[in-house]
């Protein structure tokens, strides 16, 4: 099992503990390009040889902005796992902070319960009553997880369910920091709640859209990647 896990999750690879570390020598630039700037989280077969992970993270080599970054995650998974064989090996995509299209890919499916594999999340976090022009404009309804509650039939959460979130620092967990509510392709929060929160002004939470869930990210990945478990094994008996 591969996960690698800055301060967002990347990959995960079926089979053997140790491949985070494989993986982050594959490619050198290529994976510290995307560690640092793309969200996915994927699982594929332990036997993916050298030359395929290579090839994919080949594209990432320079590429340093995040829009292009996020344009190359949903490339990824149209090219290598939408329809594919690769596709039974998904545990899971989490892209956060980009607006994907409801029919974005053909075959991988929006998540729809707290367990469930093959299939993808996203969120963008701006603050309650708060929706940025571009949004306004966009010419569809973005896909929205709630990360609270990771349910399609559950889009509102209180803070309550908040496990933790963490801020710049990463040296602190903040229990019910924030509350989360699906609203027209954006999740919307309460302002976070932590000391000095009345300095930010900010209403575009983006660059949080993983702090402020942190510790319920976490614990989603687990469940997903134990359900992945689980089902393979018994698929093997």
């Amino acid at each position: 099992m591969v996960v690698i896990d800055t301060d967002i999750f990347i990959t995960a690879l079926r089979g053997n503990a140790e491949s985070a570390k494989h993986l982050s020598t594959l490619k050198g630039k290529a994976a510290v390009s995307i560690i640092t700037e793309l969200e996915l989280f994927v699982g594929a077969k332990a036997k993916l040889q050298k030359q395929q992970v290579e090839t994919i993270l080949e594209p990432f080599d320079k590429l340093k902005i995040n829009n292009d970054i996020y344009l190359l995650a949903k490339r990824l998974l149209k090219e290598f796992f939408d329809g594919t064989p690769l596709q039974h090996q998904l545990v899971a995509a989490y892209l956060v902070g980009m607006a994907v299209e409801p029919d974005c890919f053909n075959f991988i499916p929006v998540c729809k319960t707290p367990d469930e594999t093959g299939c993808i999340c996203s969120w963008r976090t701006f603050k309650e009553d708060y929706e940025p022009l571009y949004v306004q404009q966009e010419k569809f309804k973005a896909i929205v997880t709630n990360p609270l509650t990771w349910s399609t039939d559950a889009p509102e959460a209180p803070s309550a369910d908040n496990k933790g979130g963490v801020l710049l620092n990463f040296n602190k967990i903040i229990p019910n920091i924030v509350n989360a509510s699906i609203h027209d392709g954006v999740l919307w929060v309460s302002k976070p709640k932590f000391l000095g929160n009345i300095f930010y002004t900010n209403k575009n939470y983006h660059i949080a859209d993983y702090n402020l869930f942190y510790i319920n990210v976490r614990n989603n990945a687990k469940e997903r990647i134990a359900c992945f478990q689980n089902i393979a094994s018994n698929e093997s008996r």
